[in-house]
């Protein structure tokens, strides 16, 4: 979804985008893809070879967006019916082109995944907390075991 993609010296040019991993998951791409085109014989174009990765995705390009406060929004379960093309006749394509405003989000949708990626935010710095306080309630722990280990030693 949503990459820019551009037909320069004889070749299809993809960069980033965005794709759905699951139904609660969004990836952010930054990869950059070629794939060399040329004429089928028949009027058309396909497939010179294989798709050429350029710049691969970076680690910090993936954010996941939880979506978990939007079962009661009454979609219905629309999103896993999109995805019936590749048995469908269109399946031997580069790609097929989506309805109009696919890609756009209305103001609401808009501020839903700026609410879902601050939850998300907040519940990540959450259980960074919570991993500093079990790491140094073990350290303690660990330094009165130490102690207690060490005056047992020293009174025998």
């Amino acid at each position: 979804m949503a990459a820019g993609c551009a037909v320069v010296g004889g070749a299809l040019w993809v960069f980033g985008g965005a794709c759905e991993s699951g139904p609660r998951q969004e990836v952010t791409l930054d990869d950059l893809w070629r794939l060399e085109l040329c004429p089928d014989g028949q009027g058309g174009i396909g497939c010179g070879g294989d798709w050429e990765c350029l710049q691969p995705l970076s680690e910090r390009a993936t954010v996941w967006f939880d979506d978990s406060d939007s079962d009661g929004e009454g979609g219905g379960g629309e999103e896993g019916e999109e995805d019936g093309g590749a048995s469908g006749p269109h399946s031997g394509a580069l790609a097929t082109i989506p309805s109009a405003g696919a890609g756009v989000l209305s103001k609401r949708q808009q501020r839903e995944e700026a609410k879902r990626a601050r939850m998300e935010f907040k519940r990540e710095r959450q259980r960074e907390k919570c991993e500093e306080k079990l790491d140094k309630r073990e350290a303690k722990r660990e330094r009165q075991r130490q102690e207690a280990a060490r005056s047992r030693g020293g009174a025998g």
